[in-house]
């Protein structure tokens, strides 16, 4: 599986812009990105780049994105503390999920194959020291076969709860009523052979 990927970005973070529409001849209009806009998206991506993937991820993923904002410097000293300690949340521009979307839509075609591959998203907006942008990419398990299947339902039981697998009982052990208490009642793989459920 491939393994997490964890980066931070050091800036203020910048929401998602609003397209621009410019007109040709008062015959059509067309949508645009601002100069500015691009040139923001490119740093963002050049700071980054070293943790971009080979290949793009194109299973499910989940995304842990964090935006740190730092506190004014008008504010009092106690205002300051407060809001480091997490006693004051940020409340204020950009809304959390534009911020979310721009960092998504960077993130599609380089880190991950296409943006509906996210299934879980988690986003936080807070003070802190630095302005910054942190970024988690978890891939998630998917199963695609009737092998993967069966290899997963070996770990879990029929609540959906993973079960510790036994690997090897000291011959001590065997074939007495620990190993039923040890198996739970139930019967288990032990070394190939199968140890059936021993009765009080």
């Amino acid at each position: 599986m491939v393994q997490q990927i964890r980066f931070k970005i050091l800036g203020i973070p910048t929401p998602k812009a609003r397209p621009r529409f410019a007109s040709f001849g008062g015959k059509f209009t067309k949508a645009y990105k601002p100069a500015i806009e691009r040139r923001r998206e490119e740093t963002w991506i050049s700071l980054a780049a070293q943790h971009i993937p080979a290949t793009p991820l194109a299973g499910p993923v989940k995304v842990d994105l964090q935006f740190t904002f730092a506190v004014s410097k008008s504010w009092p000293k106690w205002r300051k503390d407060a809001a480091l300690r997490g006693w004051t949340p940020h409340t204020k521009r950009p809304d959390v999920d534009n911020l979310a979307k721009q960092v998504l839509d960077l993130l599609t075609g380089r880190w991950l194959t296409r943006d509906e591959s996210v299934v879980r998203l988690t986003c936080t907006k807070e003070y802190g020291p630095a302005p910054s942008t942190e970024v988690v990419i978890t891939p998630l398990t998917e199963v695609t076969s009737k092998k993967e299947y069966d290899s997963l339902q070996e770990n879990y039981d029929e609540d959906g709860k993973t079960i510790q697998k036994l690997r090897k009982i000291p011959p001590k052990l065997r074939p007495d009523r620990e190993i039923h208490q040890a198996c739970n009642g139930k019967n288990q793989k032990v070394c190939g052979k199968t140890i059936k459920r021993i009765d009080n």
